[in-house]
C-alpha cells in the first residue's frame, strides 16, 4: 500500500494493464456480463458503503479499479481493426484471387526473391462496383523492373490471393501468425510481377506521415550513396532510423550475444543521448538555468524532430512521448525516482490508450522495465562507490546502469530469448559511447560530409571485430536457457520482494522471499525430473525437409538434413528438455515397450519384409507409396508425413490411409507430430 502511496499512478495502471491482458487472452467474461457485473458491484459497493467514512474511501477505490479493468478489457475490441465497419476481412474469400486498391505505407525491405511491402487497403474491385475497405496486409512483389519501383505513398492495383498466415508449427518456434496479430494484420500476399498495376493516382495521406517517410526516405538514400561500407551503412540506417532490414544477420547475432542489441533498435537509448545532447547545449546558452520550461519546448521540438526522421515508428514514438512527461515532470515536480516512475506509469497509460495491443510488443515491454530499473535500481547501486575522477565516474555510471536495466528486464529477457550474454556490462561500457559517436557522425554523412564515412566504416569495423570476440558459447553468453513462464512469474516476484527487504530491512520480508524461493526450486526441481525421465518422438515441419528428433530420458538424438533449419525449427523446442545431452545421429527405426516406429526415406532403399510390431510410420522425401506397403505392417495404426513431401506425395497418402483406415498427420497441416514414448 506504501508503493500506491509513493507512485499513485501504478494503482491505476495495474488494473488497467490486467483488463487489457484478460481480453487479449480471451480468459475474462464476455462484454455485456461484464458490464452487467460492473454495474451490480459498484452499486453493492456504494450500498455498503453509508456506514464508516474509512469504509467508502476504500470502498470507492476497490470500484475505481474494478472500473479501469473493465475499462481496459472494452478498449481491446474497440481498437481492434475486426470491428471496423469497413474491414476487409468481410468482403474477401480466403485462398480466392482478389483485385483491390492498395498504397505502400512504409519502406519496402529488399529480400532475395522479393519486395516485401505493407499494404494498406484501399478498396476491393468487384464486377465493376468499388468496395471501401479498411486494413493492412503484407505483400511479397516477386523482384522484377516494375517491383524497384514501389515506394512508399505509391498505389498499386493488384490481383492476388489473400492467405492467411500459419500459426507455429513446431513447439516454442517463433509464431509468426501472432507477430502479426499484434499489429493487427491477419494476412499476406504473393504477386507475380504480372499480377500488378501502378496507375498514376496520388494517396493523399495525412501530411505530416507522408513528410516522416519522405525524410526516411532521404536518410537512407544520402546514407547508402554516402560512400558507406554495407555493414556501415546497415548499422547506422538502424542507428538513424530504426531501420535494420540491410543488417547481416551475423551481426545482428553478435550483437544480441553481447548484451547490445538494443543500441540497434531506435528507442530510449537514442532518443535519452539526443535529449543529452540538446540540454547540454541549452544549459551553454543558458548557465544559470533560469529558462526551464523554454528548455523544455527546445528539447521537445528537437525530440519530434527526430520521430518524424525516424517516419514515426513505434519504438521511438513510444521513447518521444516518454522522455516529453518525464521533462514536463521535471520542471513542475520534483525529480526523484519515485516521481520519475509515476511519470513513467503515466507514459504507459496513454501509450496503451492509443493501442492496448502493445503490451504484447516485447520491444514495449523491455523499454519501460528497463527504464524503471535505471530509475529504482541505479542510484543504490552508484551510491555503493563514489570516484575520484570524471572517467572513472562515466565507466562507474555505465556499469551501474547496465546491472539495473539488465536487473528488471532480466525475467523477460530470459523468458523470450532463453540465452544471457555474461559479459553485458563491459561490451556496454565500449559499445553504448561507439554508437553515440557513430550516430553523429551518419548524420553529418547525411548533410553531405562525405568524408566522414571512411571514419564510419573504420569504426564499424573495429566495433564488429570487438563485439565477435564476446560471440562464443564457451565465454561470451548462455545460450538454451529453460526458462518457462511460472519461472518469468517468480523470478519477477523474488526480485521485486529483495528489492523491499533491502530498502526496509525486514525480517518478513526476508522470510517471505525465503518461502518463495525454495517453493519456486521445488517446483523446478520437479518438473526438471520429469523432463529428464521423460521419452519422447517428434517429427518436425521444416519445408523440404526431413527434421526428426529422439528424447530418451537426459540423451536427445536428431536426425536433420539442412542444419540450417535447426536454431529457428527445431532448437525451441529442444531447450524446454532441460539441458538436455545433444548428438547428431541418423535412425530409420526407434522401439520402446509396446511401440514401433519406422522412418522410410525416399532418398533410401526399401528392402520390403513384414514388420509385425510398427505402429508407426514417417515418409520422407517422396517415398513412392503403395497399397501392398501397407499389409506389410498389419499393426500399423499411424502414418506422418513430413514437410520434405510433394502434394503428389501427400495426395496418394491421404487416398490410402482412407482406404484403409490409417489415421495421417500431415506436419504442414497439422503441425509437428509428437508422440510420447513408454
Amino acid at each position: 500500500m506504501k508503493t500506491f502511496s509513493n507512485i499513485p499512478f501504478l494503482r491505476i495502471l495495474f488494473p488497467f494493464v490486467t483488463g487489457i491482458i484478460l481480453a487479449l487472452s480471451r480468459a475474462s467474461l464476455p462484454v455485456l456480463v461484464a458490464g452487467l457485473t460492473a454495474s451490480l458491484v459498484i452499486l453493492m459497493i456504494f450500498l455498503m458503503a453509508k456506514k464508516s467514512r474509512l469504509k467508502r474511501q476504500t470502498w470507492i477505490l476497490v470500484a475505481a479499479e474494478f472500473l479501469l479493468l473493465i475499462y481496459g478489457y472494452l478498449l481491446v475490441p474497440a481498437a481492434s481493426v475486426e470491428r471496423h465497419p469497413l474491414y476487409y476481412g468481410r468482403s474477401i474469400i480466403e485462398d480466392s484471387v482478389v483485385r483491390y486498391v492498395a498504397v505502400v505505407n512504409d519502406i519496402p525491405q529488399q529480400r532475395p526473391r522479393s519486395l516485401k511491402c505493407q499494404l494498406k487497403l484501399l478498396a476491393i474491385v468487384r464486377h465493376h462496383s468499388v468496395i471501401p475497405v479498411h486494413g493492412e496486409i503484407i505483400g511479397y512483389f516477386r523482384n522484377c523492373e516494375r517491383s524497384s519501383l514501389l515506394k512508399p505513398n505509391t498505389v498499386v492495383e493488384v490481383s492476388s490471393k489473400f492467405t492467411t498466415v500459419p500459426a507455429a508449427a513446431n513447439p516454442g518456434q517463433f509464431d509468426y501468425s501472432a507477430y502479426l496479430k499484434n499489429k493487427q494484420i491477419s494476412h499476406v500476399t504473393f504477386i507475380d510481377s504480372t499480377a500488378f498495376l501502378l496507375p498514376p493516382v496520388f494517396y493523399n495521406s495525412s501530411y505530416l506521415w507522408q513528410f516522416g517517410l519522405k525524410c526516411k526516405q532521404y536518410v537512407l538514400r544520402s546514407l547508402k550513396n554516402g560512400g558507406l561500407s554495407p555493414d556501415a551503412y546497415g548499422i547506422c540506417a538502424a542507428l538513424l532510423t530504426g531501420y535494420d532490414a540491410d543488417i547481416d544477420d551475423d551481426i545482428m547475432q553478435s550483437f544480441s550475444h553481447s548484451g547490445t542489441l538494443h543500441v540497434l533498435s531506435v528507442s530510449g537509448l537514442h532518443t535519452g543521448l539526443i535529449y543529452l545532447i540538446l540540454s547540454f547545449l541549452f544549459d551553454l546558452a543558458d548557465r544559470n538555468k533560469n529558462r526551464k520550461l523554454l528548455k523544455f519546448l527546445f528539447i521537445t521540438f528537437f525530440l519530434w524532430g527526430f520521430a518524424l526522421l525516424a517516419g514515426f515508428s513505434a519504438p521511438v514514438l513510444r521513447a518521444v512521448i516518454m522522455f516529453n512527461l518525464l521533462g514536463f515532470g521535471k520542471i513542475y515536480f520534483r525529480s526523484g525516482a519515485r516521481h520519475q516512475v509515476n511519470i513513467l506509469c503515466v507514459s504507459a497509460f496513454i501509450l496503451l490508450n492509443i493501442n492496448p495491443y502493445l503490451i504484447r510488443d516485447v520491444g514495449f515491454l523491455l523499454s519501460y522495465f528497463a527504464m524503471a530499473g535505471l530509475f529504482c535500481f541505479q542510484p543504490p547501486l552508484s551510491a555503493l562507490w563514489i570516484p575520484n575522477n570524471q572517467f572513472s565516474m562515466y565507466c562507474w555510471q555505465s556499469i551501474t546502469a547496465s546491472f539495473a536495466a539488465t536487473l528488471s528486464t532480466l525475467p523477460i529477457t530470459l523468458f523470450f530469448f532463453k540465452q544471457f550474454p555474461i559479459w553485458f556490462f563491459v561490451c556496454n561500457l565500449v559499445v553504448v559511447p561507439v554508437t553515440f559517436l557513430l550516430l553523429l557522425l551518419a548524420f553529418l554523412v547525411v548533410v553531405k560530409l562525405k568524408f566522414f564515412a571512411l571514419v564510419i566504416n573504420k569504426t564499424v569495423s573495429w566495433l564488429i571485430l570487438f563485439i565477435d570476440f564476446f560471440d562464443s558459447k564457451r565465454y561470451g553468453y548462455i545460450d538454451q536457457i529453460h526458462f518457462t513462464f511460472i519461472d518469468l512469474c517468480m523470478m519477477s516476484v523474488i526480485i521485486i520482494l529483495v528489492s523491499y527487504m533491502l530498502l526496509f530491512r525486514s525480517y518478513r520480508l526476508c522470510r517471505l522471499t525465503l518461502i518463495v524461493l525454495i517453493g519456486w526450486q521445488s517446483f523446478c526441481l520437479a518438473q526438471s525430473y520429469l523432463c529428464k525421465t521423460s521419452k519422447l518422438f517428434s517429427v518436425y515441419q521444416v519445408n523440404r525437409c526431413r527434421a526428426l528428433s529422439l528424447k530418451n530420458c537426459q540423451e536427445t538424438y536428431i536426425d536433420l538434413q539442412d542444419t540450417s533449419q535447426f536454431n529457428f525449427q527445431v532448437k525451441p523446442h529442444i531447450i524446454s528438455f532441460n539441458y538436455p545431452r545433444v548428438t547428431n545421429a541418423l535412425f530409420n527405426y526407434v522401439s520402446f515397450t509396446g511401440t514401433g516406429i519406422m522412418m522410410i526415406d525416399g532418398s533410401g532403399a526399401w528392402n520390403g519384409g513384414t514388420m509385425h510390431e510398427i505402429q508407426v510410420l514417417v515418409i520422407s522425401n517422396n517415398f513412392s507409396l503403395s497399397e501392398q506397403l501397407f499389409y506389410n505392417f498389419p499393426s500399423l495404426q499411424q502414418l506422418v508425413v513430413d514437410g520434405s513431401n510433394n502434394t503428389k506425395t501427400l495426395k496418394k497418402a491421404g487416398d490410402l490411409c482412407r482406404k484403409l483406415g490409417v489415421r495421417l498427420h500431415d506436419t504442414r497441416k497439422d503441425g509437428a507430430y509428437l508422440l510420447t514414448l513408454k
